[in-house]
């Protein structure tokens, strides 16, 4: 079972890509490549579980005979690397594809050119940022280590997604599916097909982080290959998105990590075809993009969005204007686009169209607004897009950073802006606020943006210290403006209040933080003038006092304490005297003592309260 669940999940990420790769030249950079064929793979497999479902053939066998042929033309097509390719060969493109290709973000300058000393703040900013970006990936990458080995365990992602793929598992069109499509189920269901147990995720659940991962692997390939160090800004800014809005979603299973995928490489495609002056490959971006804008559509529904706008800008960029004549001389390129979508996003879809309209389904479109309706509890869709858009908080204000940033973008970047990121963002908040996940798709674009706005801005700062002749100025005055500014910015930041309260929150976690947080919460708002007999350093804690420290080890020195009447409570450990213990649960029984709280950490603690006689 181990070895088919490998062969499974490498049939749902690389094996359809590598044939397609044989037949269509990709762009350069070793992560964006990577990046294509595993999207074209998962596409290729949803295709053939979808129809070989409908054949009613979609089985352990018919899988196997599929993968099998698939390695064998693999293994044909590849035949002369295989057999020739050795480790130097290895290495060589290893070093040439991964390791190369940075040196240009950091050219050597020349010690005479005035022009080039000016680049030296850029390449010390680019490293910087560089650095910066791969500490953000492997923060990432961690969410990929720690995810292998476990199984499904958020609500959408057990009663909805992978009950679907169970059933696909079972050769059947799952029939409680709203109009939600089945990417990724179908691609599940070919591994636990594969295995032939449908109740073994591991290996299905292993796939879910490479989504976050490959994101920001095509972000570093795009700062590496356009020597554009915006993107590791990207990077940087989007693992912090990620921490806040969606940490608990990079590998849950839920639709909204490979939506974002496949919607950033759509987009990228996009890019290339808007740059790209060759016609041939224009038009062999455009289906790229289209590829993956249908990708989208066919992961979550929101993917339709990206695939209306993809294909409006893609025909502009690829034809102009000129709509007609487009149609007159290039009806075969725009067939072979619009055969695409019809292939692999109208079945899906006009399949749940049709059960709808014969009373055998229901649609989910109301569903969102509702759920959005009971979070925010506005009386109009204005009120809940104001409440779910400040409900991003800082973040709010951070993605406002998109419109200075469009200063400083190319058109491109405008365009995707002002035709999706801005309506998809307010349709968000009017209409599926009630989770910020359902935003994500927009997430990479914004910090994109941002990164590259704000590099650009650099890049036009420098020029303007150029020109002033900033940069001739001895080198203590500078350092001492920003030494100068860096401590008072960090005085204000850490104030004296703030540090206090850091003081005291960091030190309430010394010794056993869950008994001082019972404590504290027990203890809050009584007098200062409570003593308790305790061998835990209460005195140590902030908002505790009135330790009278005791080791529990001698009974006749307790009962001195108890009867004196001066102790309020006792906190007593587990390996308190036999006969102390004994006391205590008599008092207990008679009412001298009253079991307040206990903890359960490696050393436990109970506390009882003293109950002194009336005089």
């Amino acid at each position: 079972m181990f070895i088919l669940g490998i062969i499974g999940i490498l049939q749902i990420l690389i094996l359809p890509g590598l044939l397609f790769r044989k037949f269509y030249d990709l762009p350069k950079g070793f992560w964006f490549r990577l990046a294509t064929l595993v999207g074209v793979s998962l596409i290729t497999n949803y295709l053939f579980v979808f129809i070989t479902t409908i054949l009613g053939i979609f089985t352990q066998i018919t899988t196997l005979i599929f993968i099998v042929l698939e390695v064998g033309v693999i293994a044909y097509l590849y035949r002369k690397e295989i057999l020739s390719f050795s480790i130097n060969d290895f290495l060589t493109r290893l070093w040439n594809g991964l390791i190369s290709p940075i040196y240009k973000i950091f050219p050597k300058l020349s010690a005479e050119d005035e022009d080039e000393k000016s680049k030296a703040i850029l390449n010390i900013l680019a490293i910087l940022l560089f650095v910066a970006a791969l500490v953000a990936i492997e923060l990432i990458f961690r969410v990929f280590r720690y995810n292998i080995g476990q199984v499904f365990n958020k609500w959408d992602a057990v009663l909805s997604w992978n009950k679907w793929a169970a059933i696909w598992a079972t050769n059947t069109f799952p029939a409680t599916t709203e109009e939600y499509p089945q990417l990724i189920p179908t691609n599940w269901a070919l591994i636990y097909t594969l295995i032939g147990n449908n109740g073994i995720q591991f290996f299905a659940k292993a796939i879910m982080p490479i989504f976050a991962l490959l994101i920001m692997f095509v972000l570093l390939s795009l700062g590496i290959q356009t020597n554009n160090p915006g993107f590791f800004i990207s990077i940087i800014t989007l693992r912090l998105v990620f921490k806040k809005f969606l940490s608990e979603y990079l590998a849950s299973g839920y639709m909204d990590i490979p939506l974002t995928f496949f919607g950033l490489m759509a987009m990228v495609f996009l890019w290339l075809v808007y740059k790209e002056t060759d016609k041939d490959k224009k038009f062999r971006w455009w289906i790229l993009s289209t590829i993956f804008s249908a990708g989208a559509a066919i992961t979550k529904q929101g993917g339709l969005v990206l695939l209306a706008v993809g294909t409006l800008l893609g025909f502009y960029y690829t034809f102009g204007f000129k709509i007609k004549q487009a149609f007159v001389n290039n009806w075969k390129k725009i067939l072979i686009i619009f055969v695409i979508i019809l292939v692999v996003v109208v079945p899906w879809y006009g399949l749940k169209i049709v059960q709808f309209v014969q009373g055998e389904g229901r649609l989910h479109l109301i569903t969102p607004i509702t759920s959005t309706n009971r979070v925010h509890r506005g009386d109009s869709p204005v009120e809940n897009m104001a409440s779910a858009l400040l409900g991003l908080d800082k973040y709010f204000y951070f993605f406002l950073l998109v419109i200075p940033a469009t200063l400083f973008i190319d058109n491109f970047w405008r365009w995707i802006l002002v035709l999706f990121v801005i309506p998809y963002t307010l349709t968000w908040s009017a209409y599926a606020s009630y989770d910020t996940r359902n935003l994500a798709i927009t997430f990479p674009l914004y910090t994109s943006i941002i990164g590259l706005g704000l590099w650009s801005f650099t890049n036009w700062v420098l020029k303007l210290l150029k020109k002033i002749k900033f940069l001739q100025l001895p080198l203590y005055i500078p350092l001492i403006v920003i030494i100068s500014g860096g401590l008072f910015g960090l005085n204000k930041v850490y104030s004296k209040a703030y540090l206090a309260e850091k003081q005291v929150e960091l030190q309430q976690q010394l010794f056993s933080p869950s008994l001082n947080e019972q404590l504290l919460a027990y203890f809050g708002d009584m007098p200062d003038d409570i003593y308790i007999l305790t061998s835990y350093p209460v005195d140590f804690i902030p908002g505790l006092q009135g330790e009278i420290n005791y080791l529990f080890d001698d009974l006749e020195k307790f009962e001195d304490y108890i009867n004196s009447g001066n102790i309020d409570y006792v906190l007593y450990p587990r390996q308190t005297t036999q006969s102390i213990k004994d006391v205590i649960t008599a008092g207990e029984e008679t009412g001298q003592f009253t079991f307040i709280l206990s903890n359960s950490d490696w050393i436990p603690f109970t506390l009882i309260k003293v109950n002194q006689p009336d005089i």
